[in-house]
């Protein structure tokens, strides 16, 4: 791997990173204080767990366009 393709890699890790830890403290906030929470409260969380999820599948996706097709097919569930 060279130096600009270790670049890209770190910074892709850091941005799914970022995104994981949001969904991962969401999902334990609305999980341990689901009850104390006003329904305004738990829906900003759960759209926040969304929406960072759906920037992480975009991420990755990203990454996966750079596949051969044939290696795409075998990981995506969809086709198989």
């Amino acid at each position: 791997m060279d130096t600009e393709d270790a670049r890209l890699s770190a910074v892709t890790a850091h941005s799914l990173l970022n995104s994981m830890s949001a969904i991962i403290g969401a999902a334990d906030l609305l999980s341990q204080r689901w009850a104390s929470l006003d329904d305004d409260d738990r829906g900003r969380q759960l759209r926040m767990i969304s929406s960072q999820g759906r920037l992480v599948a975009s991420v990755l996706q990203d990454v996966v366009r750079g596949l051969p097709p044939e290696v795409i097919d075998l990981l995506d569930p969809a086709t198989r």
